[in-house]
């Protein structure tokens, strides 16, 4: 077969597969349809996350010596986890760093930690443990 032809009959399988991909009724894939336009995306607060059975609010994941990942993510504005990371992130990575270290490991709060907590963090304490979830 000569080149030219080749590129014919190359040109008009092409076409012919072309149309058979053509439907009177395309279907919308990925939330668009055959004119390329997007369907609206649903919002972000329609899209809350699913807490497992065993999530725990703030407060008692602070009692168990918890990490923020164990809190409730969609009992909020502001969720358990919020809540727990404002604390953690107070007690453990900025103000009772040194005497909290033990509780920022896991275990419950000592006496001089309890009083650090209260005298440095009181408004995420209080948020963690009287904040509702």
């Amino acid at each position: 077969m000569a080149p030219t032809r080749r590129l014919r009959a190359t040109a008009a399988l092409a076409a012919a597969l072309g149309a058979a991909c053509v439907e009177e009724r395309p279907i919308v894939v990925n939330g668009r349809g055959a004119a390329g336009a997007a369907n609206p995306a649903p919002s972000v607060q329609e899209l809350r996350p699913i807490d497992p059975p065993t999530c725990l609010r703030c407060a008692e994941a602070v009692a168990q010596g918890l990490p923020p990942a164990s809190a409730c993510s969609s009992d909020g504005p502001p969720s358990s986890s919020e809540r727990l990371a404002a604390y953690f992130d107070c007690v453990c990575r900025t103000k009772c760093v040194e005497v909290c270290a033990l509780h920022c490991e896991g275990t419950l709060r000592d006496a001089p930690c309890a009083a650090c907590v209260q005298r440095e963090c009181a408004a995420a304490a209080q948020q963690c443990d009287g904040g509702g979830s």
